[in-house]
C-alpha cells in the first residue's frame, strides 16, 4: 500500500499525530477477526527489524522482524497463537481522518498474559 500525498505531507509537519493499530486474522485472505488500536487495548507496539550483520544485503542475506505488542483488556480467545497479525502505523490528516499504512505480516510465536 502507498501513502497518499497527504499522509506524506503530513507525516513531514511538526505538528503531526501519529497513531498506530494492528488487525488480527485467521487467514490471509479473510477479514480481520480482531482490530485494536492505542485508543483502547492496544498499549505498546514495537518492530525489531533484523539483517545480517553485513551492511549490504546481498544473495543468501537473512533478514527478519520481530514484532512485540502489549494488549490491555483484550478479549480472552483461546486462539491468538494461530493468528496473523498486520501493525499498522497511521498519521490524523487535516480532515480529521486516519491513513494507516501496513508495516508487515506477522505470525505468532509466543504469548505471555
Amino acid at each position: 500500500m502507498t501513502a497518499s500525498i497527504d499522509f506524506n505531507n503530513k507525516m513531514m509537519g511538526d505538528d503531526r499525530q501519529l497513531r498506530i493499530k494492528a488487525a488480527f486474522f485467521i487467514n490471509h485472505d479473510g477479514d480481520p477477526v480482531l482490530e485494536f488500536t492505542g485508543e483502547d487495548c492496544l498499549a505498546e507496539m514495537e518492530i525489531n527489524e533484523i539483517v545480517n550483520s553485513e551492511e549490504n544485503i546481498t544473495m543468501g542475506s537473512a533478514c527478519s522482524s520481530e514484532l512485540k505488542l502489549k494488549l490491555i483488556n483484550a478479549p480472552v480467545r483461546d486462539d491468538y497463537d494461530i493468528m496473523i497479525i498486520k501493525p499498522e502505523a497511521g498519521i490524523v490528516l487535516d480532515s480529521g481522518d486516519v491513513e494507516y499504512i501496513t508495516l508487515g505480516t506477522f505470525y505468532v510465536h509466543e504469548i505471555n498474559t
